[in-house]
């Protein structure tokens, strides 16, 4: 009889786990963007992007020569079973295998020159990091 009585009035209270956790999670997501961060953090993440920056670089023009070596040596595949061009079919397919074993050495070498690149910075990054610690 109370709780007629009270919705009745126009009080009415339900409460819900899920919906506390989601808009706890919103109000924190929001006050971590504007709170300072601690320079240390903010150093370790320089020092991941910096290191990110220096593998992904070779990593992709890697992988762009062998995908598109696969594709070329499946064309020259295509030319010489499917239509017959033998000629041509293998010439292509041997471009295709050109492509995708420069992929290796391609890798190593824009490696080697993005650790020339970005190595200084990163050393000096983890020195100070390190002797925080």
């Amino acid at each position: 009889m109370e709780e007629r009585q009270k919705a009745e009035e126009g009080f009415s209270y339900t409460y819900s786990a899920e919906e506390n956790q989601k808009f706890r999670r919103e109000v924190e997501a929001i006050r971590t963007r504007y709170e300072e961060k601690d320079s240390r953090e903010t150093k370790l993440e320089q020092l991941r992007k910096l290191d990110r920056k220096a593998r992904s670089v070779s990593m992709t023009a890697a992988l762009v020569l062998g995908i598109g070596g696969m594709l070329i040596f499946g064309t020259g595949m295509s030319l010489v079973l499917v239509w017959n061009f033998q000629v041509s079919g293998i010439l292509v397919g041997i471009l295709g295998l050109a492509l995708m074993a420069a992929a290796y050495p391609v890798m190593k070498y824009l490696e080697k020159k993005c650790r020339k690149k970005y190595g200084p910075a990163i050393l000096e990054l983890s020195k100070e990091l390190l002797e925080r610690v």
